[in-house]
């Protein structure tokens, strides 16, 4: 009879398998965990910087007879970076964002909202865009915007329907598709 007991040498090949399946579980949450902590800072910089514009814009107002700069085809108008604090206001909080400044009408009311636009002014495909990864931007499109709006019924686009998807950072939760809160 033999008595001796058998000595392990490492792990079996099930205890190894199951190791390497929670490492690499732990590995994707954790980078999930990191990339949506990215995207959720990029949006509370949107915030803040569109609260500053709000501020800038406030300051331009009162010494321009509580007026609005006109309409920009993209980006800040002129007249109002004297009023922005820092020098980068080209580019939008996103990766490959950048800011529209829109003074429009819609039905005889004039709309004066700030927009981050995630699509080049030239594409025509949805692939050139590079969109939040977050769940209020799931079902996007090239006309879709991310935006403050200062008056007026604002919307996504001009040349889009109100409920055409978008993103508005300060409007009232039943007056738009979207808010905060969602």
């Amino acid at each position: 009879m033999n008595t001796e007991i058998k000595r392990r040498r490492g792990f079996s090949g099930w205890e190894r398998m199951a190791f390497g399946v929670a490492f690499l579980s732990v590995i994707l949450v954790s980078t999930w965990v990191v990339f949506r902590a990215i995207e959720i800072g990029y949006q509370m910089y949107a915030d803040q910087r569109l609260s500053v514009f709000a501020n800038a814009l406030e300051q331009f107002r009162e010494e321009h007879d509580f007026t609005y700069p006109e309409d920009q085809a993209f980006g800040i108008p002129a007249e109002l970076e004297r009023y922005l604090p820092g020098n980068n206001w080209g580019e939008g909080p996103w990766p490959d964002s950048f800011y529209h400044w829109e003074r429009y009408e819609v039905n005889g009311q004039e709309v004066i909202q700030l927009s981050i636009r995630f699509c080049p002014l030239e594409a025509t495909d949805l692939n050139a865009c590079r969109f939040p990864r977050l769940q209020w931007a799931n079902d996007f499109g090239r006309d879709s915007a991310y935006f403050y709006c200062f008056a007026g019924p604002c919307r996504s686009h001009r040349d889009q329907p109100r409920h055409y998807p978008g993103f508005c950072s300060n409007c009232d939760c039943q007056e738009m598709r979207r808010c905060h809160s969602q």
